[in-house]
């Protein structure tokens, strides 16, 4: 009976406890606990600042590029094909059989050099019977000069008669010079680059039977678009790659007509003495489409876009501070800044993506790095 008469007192006292002093208690632990957190935020936790915190003070960490004016040569790669600016059609001027072709395609050969033999056999009967033709003329002429002279007949057949005596020597001297053309010999020195000619096989006059390339005088053919014509002139420096070698040139000429199918204008590119090329080869050119001082011109890494802008975020003092920016044109990583750039900038480069107008930033690296003091100060790696 006494037990459960403490128990309606025991409940009383609890009661009472939650309904007063509990909640008393409770919020004054919450309020010690927030005031705590206000005063000292950084150490509320473990005693040292989160990285959050090191950022708010510190700013985000960057590396940067220092702007400044340079010297800009854009040079544009096209392709072309290399030729000889003096070559040897090699013909035949009789109409002979091929007795020898003493060349390949690719032999070298020398001024004067045996390249084709043709025979004598279809010209020499026309010889025979062209000297016959003009033996017979020359008497007909002696007779009538033997007849005139003795009042047989009138000065104009004797005229007539030597008029047909030259034109029969005529023709045979003709013959013979053909015949005498019957060896082929080379013009040039230089190198074989097309034959079409084999033994046997009779030769046309006019046929093209060889063609000899001087290859003391190479050039390189290259298709210009007609923008590209504005960019190029005459004396421009070129650059011609094959088989991971280079070699120097100039533009020589282009040519004013464009090609009737393509459009395209031809370039020529002449190779200097030395130049290991054959004709026919197809090769890489570069050609110098620019060259100027005073170029500002920047890392494509210093470059974010956004949307149908391109920006770069500049450091003054602490911060950093977003500018719009006008390309050109851009070579090996580097590309040219038109508009709203200046010398002695200071862009960031690395931890572009984590920046934002006007937040606060430091440098980050070695004692080299940019430490900017005021806008536009510094000094890069």
């Amino acid at each position: 009976m006494e037990q459960k008469g403490a128990t309606p007192a025991g409940r009383g006292f609890w009661s009472h406890f939650f309904s007063r002093g509990f909640w008393i208690v409770l919020f004054g632990a919450v309020f010690v606990f927030v005031g705590y957190r206000l005063v000292f935020p950084h150490t509320a936790r473990s005693g040292a600042p989160s990285s959050a915190d090191i950022r708010a003070e510190l700013g985000i960490p960057v590396a940067v590029y220092r702007v400044e004016e340079g010297r800009w040569d854009l040079w544009k790669t096209f392709y072309g094909q290399v030729q000889s600016a003096t070559t040897q059609q090699v013909s035949a001027f009789v109409r002979e059989f091929i007795t020898d072709v003493a060349v390949q395609v690719g032999d070298h050969v020398k001024a004067g050099d045996v390249l084709v033999e043709l025979s004598r056999e279809l010209e020499g009967t026309h010889l025979s019977a062209l000297t016959a033709d003009y033996q017979d003329a020359v008497k007909e002429y002696e007779r009538k000069r033997s007849l005139h002279a003795a009042g047989g007949i009138s000065k104009q057949e004797v005229e007539k008669a030597y008029v047909a005596m030259q034109q029969k020597k005529s023709q045979l001297n003709d013959v013979n010079t053909r015949l005498s053309r019957t060896v082929v010999r080379s013009k040039l020195t230089g190198v074989v680059v097309e034959r079409n000619a084999e033994v046997g096989e009779i030769a046309e006059s006019g046929r093209l039977l060889l063609k000899v390339a001087d290859l003391a005088n190479l050039e390189v053919d290259v298709a210009l678009a007609p923008a590209d014509t504005i960019r190029v002139r005459p004396g421009v420096p070129a650059r011609v790659h094959i088989q991971g070698l280079t070699f120097p040139g100039a533009v020589k000429r282009i040519d004013p007509g464009a090609d009737a199918v393509t459009g395209m204008y031809t370039c020529v590119v002449a190779l200097q003495p030395g130049a290991n090329f054959l004709p026919g080869m197809f090769v890489e050119v570069e050609l110098q489409v620019d060259s100027r001082n005073g170029v500002i011109s920047v890392p494509y890494e210093v470059l974010r876009r956004e949307g149908d802008s391109t920006v770069v975020f500049v450091i003054s003092g602490d911060s950093v501070f977003r500018r719009a920016v006008t390309l050109c044109d851009g070579q090996d990583g580097i590309v040219e800044v038109r508009s709203k750039l200046f010398s002695g900038d200071v862009l960031v480069k690395e931890g572009l993506n984590s920046v934002y107008d006007g937040v606060k930033v430091w440098i980050r690296g070695t004692s080299d790095d940019v430490v900017p003091t005021s806008a536009g100060s510094g000094k890069t790696k």
